[in-house]
């Protein structure tokens, strides 16, 4: 028979002090657990009604609420102060990174070849060495180019080229030149890329409050000591809970507005992309569906770990709206 639950009051000590393991390891499931399974299947099996006009005033509320989190972040001094301690490190990643892109000069020299541009670095080469520097014509000293110059200078050399006789001299200056140009070009373009990517604004974008780690290099920017620890990494963790305790113990108004901003964060965020989320993707026609989990959590609430459309409660549904 189905007891009667103000039977099992008054507990003979706090709940958080009753630990089923010990004594009677069936003494919950006996007395409570047992009789709820029947109406957890019925619920899980039959749906939850669901008004979504209702889940998009509160998705609303909850964007609001996150958006205004983002600007109190923003405009808060200790957040400000934070992001310019660690722009130089970001920066100095950011540098070396694009630094060992840069290439040496021997990786631009080529082998001469009787191309255009090839005889036209090894022709200027040789004119800066006469100090015909003026004739110069970049990447345009053709065959008759060279003649029609040929014929004010009536130069030997010049001769040879025109011929398309191995002048190894100039052929390797001006390779060497070709490369040194490349090789300018390039690493400019590092450079160029360091200055006008390496800012601030782009380097470090809006605090992410939804970060474990900027959380924690901030917190220790504060030489403030974390409450917790990661059960999976060990390190130093701020879940929701401990925030609220680090609100009531903090002294500096600017560090209590930030926690109280991740706060807000924290309960706006899990609503959004846990609850929100699962009611868009698992609401038919009217009816939220999902695979419940009695006493899941530690306080003994009902959980779920997989909310998810069951296929033949979807065919069910999917088939009862097309006959209506």
């Amino acid at each position: 028979m189905k007891p009667n639950p103000i039977d099992l009051l008054p507990l003979s000590d706090h709940p958080i002090n009753l630990d089923p393991s010990v004594g009677n390891l069936s003494y919950f499931y006996d007395n409570v657990s047992k009789y709820l399974i029947e109406d957890i299947i019925k619920v899980s099996s039959n749906g939850i009604p669901i008004d979504l006009a209702k889940v998009a005033e509160l998705e609303t509320t909850v964007t609001n609420v996150l958006d205004d989190v983002t600007t109190r972040l923003a405009s808060n001094s200790v957040i400000q102060d934070f992001q310019a301690f660690m722009y130089p490190k970001k920066f100095k990643a950011f540098k070396d990174e694009l630094e060992l892109r840069k290439r040496p000069i021997d990786y631009y020299i080529k082998d001469y070849k009787a191309t255009v541009v090839h005889r036209t670095y090894a022709v200027d080469a040789y004119l800066k060495s006469i100090g015909s520097e003026h004739y110069k014509r970049p990447n345009s000293w053709t065959i008759k180019a060279i003649k029609g110059l040929n014929i004010l200078l009536e130069d030997t050399v010049l001769s040879d080229f025109i011929l398309g006789k191995s002048i190894p001299t100039w052929e390797k200056e001006g390779m060497y030149n070709l490369a040194a140009e490349k090789h300018r070009v390039y690493n400019k373009s590092i450079d160029s890329k360091i200055k006008e990517k390496g800012t601030q604004e782009n380097l470090l974008p809006p605090f992410n409050p939804a970060s474990s780690t900027q959380k924690k290099e901030l917190f220790d920017w504060l030489g403030v000591e974390a409450l917790s620890t990661s059960k999976t990494s060990g390190e130093a963790s701020f879940p929701r809970s401990d925030l609220e305790i680090m609100l009531k113990t903090e002294s500096r108004e600017e560090v209590k507005e930030v926690l109280q901003a991740f706060i807000d964060h924290s309960f706006s965020a899990i609503i959004k992309n846990n609850f929100i989320a699962g009611f868009k993707q698992n609401t038919i026609d009217g009816i939220l569906y999902g695979n419940l989990k009695l006493f899941g959590a530690k306080s003994f609430r009902l959980t779920s770990s997989s909310w998810r459309r069951n296929y033949e409660l979807t065919k069910h549904a999917f088939h009862r709206k097309c006959i209506r």
